[in-house]
């Protein structure tokens, strides 16, 4: 079976995450690569992270999911996964809001493939 081996290419940006959606935060690499992949970890033991992904600033706010509606990626209390992510000039866009107040951090990496 095939494991893929990811190396991060960029600095880990911490999100304070609450029940309000946070504000866009901007993901880079540092090391000239186009991040494709970034590793999202919620450490909270409690707390249900929902994240939103974009290539701009104009990414839209993380939303709870409805009944019957949609909503943005969930991350259940302390998980962590590697995601396929869009980007432009070398950064992706990140929002996020959790199930209760908290609050928790977030973290993002971007990673590559080796």
């Amino acid at each position: 079976m095939f494991t893929p081996v990811y190396r991060p290419s960029g600095p880990t940006i911490g999100i304070s995450v609450t029940n309000s959606s946070h504000a866009a935060v901007q993901v880079s690499t540092t090391d000239g690569t186009q991040p494709s992949y970034a590793l999202f970890v919620n450490p909270s033991t409690t707390l249900t992270v929902y994240v939103t992904v974009g290539s701009t600033s104009g990414v839209a706010a993380a939303t709870v999911p409805t009944d019957g509606g949609a909503g943005s990626f969930a991350l259940g209390p302390t998980q962590q996964i590697v995601m396929p992510v869009p980007y432009a000039s070398g950064s992706f866009w990140v929002t996020a809001i959790g199930s209760a107040a908290g609050p928790t951090l977030l973290t993002v990496t971007p990673v590559i493939a080796m």
